[in-house]
């Protein structure tokens, strides 16, 4: 019974940040720009806990190698604590580099538009084009092998 106890006091300790955290908040998730390729989420999280409570820290990887692209995405819990973290961290030098702290904007829908015929209409200026004349005309009737 009292592992049990423990469980359940971690589980309600998990609970409480998460009830004043709204994930619809678009002013809560934060894009961090021009990190060096070396900062990890580590990094990020210690950087922006000044500021207030850190939620999910995702640093951009390249697939292939899973090296950094030096981009980030960060969810705070409060939006104030995170526009305060975009006032005082964007702009700020970090490890060499300035970085680039904002509102993150969601990516557009990326739709197939159907393609269009371009119907080009002759204008006066414009001369029609002259048809190409073949340099070899062969013949491949019969009569052409029987020589």
């Amino acid at each position: 019974m009292g592992m049990l106890k423990g469980i359940m006091k971690n589980r309600n300790a998990q609970k409480s940040p998460k009830s004043f955290y709204d994930p619809t908040d678009k002013f809560t998730k934060i894009y961090v720009g021009n990190m060096t390729y070396d900062m990890a989420e580590g990094d990020i999280n210690k950087l922006f806990t000044k500021y207030g409570k850190v939620g999910k820290i995702q640093v951009i990887r390249d697939p292939e190698t899973n090296k950094s692209k030096g981009i980030a995405f960060l969810q705070m819990y409060n939006r104030e604590h995170a526009l305060t973290a975009i006032d005082k961290l964007n702009g700020s030098e970090v490890n060499g580099r300035t970085l680039k702290v904002s509102i993150a904007q969601e990516r557009e829908k990326l739709q197939k538009k159907p393609k269009q015929k371009v119907v080009k209409t002759q204008t006066k200026e414009e001369k029609p084009r002259k048809q190409r004349r073949r340099k070899f005309n062969f013949d491949f009737s019969p009569q052409s092998n029987a020589r």
